[in-house]
Parts: structure tokens; sequence; C-alpha cells
């Protein structure tokens, strides 16, 4: 079990006030309407997200397979897929591995080269997305996807993201960083982005360490901030 949870309550509001906070220290100059705000909290939501795959953007979604269709859309809604993030699927427990881990790009031509090719080994890619199965599935028989969410947009004050609270200071400072930048303090902005991002010390990269040591070892710790307040 992860140090990861998932019960975050803070609020889109909340973001904003902790944002506000940490311009007024920062001493930067400038005119921010709360739209501009929102929209750096959200960026940052999503840069976040992006960064590796974590366990709590983990998904899986159930379909039925239509008429031996070779191609589907990916979920959308409440259970919508980040795009081209679908790294396994299995139709009634039977595995459909993916053609090649890598590129997408390597993903689709090796999908394509083994049906050319009349392979009828169980395979399957994402390509601008959709999912592709081959061979494709009997109709009615049940599709498990397994994804990852993607970044869900905060847009009214009571929003709630997705990321567990171990996140907000990310997401917060990311923000800053926007705010830094459009007051032209590029060093202090720099600054804010690796305290977040940086690959060897970074709040990120200590979370991502966490899990992956949790997950060897079954043990870790949270990774802390020296400059959150």
């Amino acid at each position: 079990m992860t140090t990861v949870s998932n019960d975050n309550e803070i609020t889109l509001d909340e973001l904003m006030q902790d944002l506000d906070d940490l311009i007024a220290s920062s001493a930067a100059q400038g005119f921010w309407t709360p739209e501009m705000k929102k929209d750096w909290i959200n960026r940052a939501g999503q840069t976040v997200c992006g960064y590796y795959r974590w366990p709590f953007l983990e998904l899986a979604v159930y379909t039925t397979a239509r008429s031996e269709k070779e191609y589907y859309s990916y979920p959308q809604g409440a259970l919508r897929f980040k795009p081209n993030s679908i790294y396994q699927i299995t139709i009634e427990g039977e595995s459909y591995p993916e053609t090649q881990q890598g590129r997408l790009r390597q993903n689709w031509q090796q999908f394509t080269q083994d049906k050319q090719e009349g392979n009828n080994d169980k395979i399957f890619a994402n390509h601008n997305g959709f999912y592709f199965l081959h061979p494709k599935p009997v109709d009615g028989k049940e599709i498990t996807l397994y994804g990852l969410k993607g970044w869900q947009k905060l847009v009214d004050d009571i929003d709630t993201p997705i990321t567990p609270t171990e996140f907000d200071e990310a997401i917060v400072k990311l923000a800053l960083a926007k705010a830094l930048r459009k007051a032209k303090k590029y060093k202090e902005a720099q600054a804010e982005m690796a305290e977040v991002l940086d690959p060897n010390v970074g709040i990120l990269t200590m979370l991502k360490s966490d899990i992956e040591n949790e997950n060897a070892k079954g043990a870790g710790g949270q990774a802390q901030s020296s400059r959150w307040a």
C-alpha cells in the first residue's frame, strides 16, 4: 500500500487562495484575473498527472464488442481516459497485448504490419484517440479496458482535483511559476518549477520514488518541501 491517498478535500477556491498567498509573498507585481489563475491551476494539474503513471489515475472500464468491429472510441464522461493511455485490454479473460511499447507511431506500424502478414495473435494498438483490436472480437463479448484517467478540469469554486492531497503543493507551485513568468521574474519562476519537476530532488520525483519503493519493499515516506508554509 502506498502513502498516496485519494481523500483530497481541497477545493478550487482553496487552491486559488493558496496561489494568491504565494503570489503575495513573492512580491510579484501584475494584474491577473481569476480566469487566468484557474487556467494556470488546471495546466499545472495536467502537468502533474502527465508526469508519471500514478496509481490514482489507473482505471478499468467495461464495454461490449459490437458486430466484429475493429476499432472503438475511448471512454468519455466520468470514465474518460487520457488520450492514448490504454495499456492493457482483456476480452472475457483473454489478453490482447499491446503490439509494442514505446512511441505510438511504432505501435501503430507494428499493428498494421501484423495484420498485413496474417498474424492472428491477439494484439491491440492506440491510434488517434481510438483503440484497435486484432483479430476482431465477436459481437457481444465483454471488453475490459485498463487505462489512465486524464486531469478533470476544475471550473466551479467547490470542484476538487482528482489528485490526492500530497500533490496540492506541486499544483500551486507550478501555477505560481506561471504568475512569476508573467511578472518577468524568470529566475524565480524557474526555481519554483525546479522544486516540483527536478528529476533528482523535485516534489514529484520524491512522490514517484515513494510509490516505487513501497511497491518494491512495502514501506515508504511522504515527500515534503522545505519551502511550503
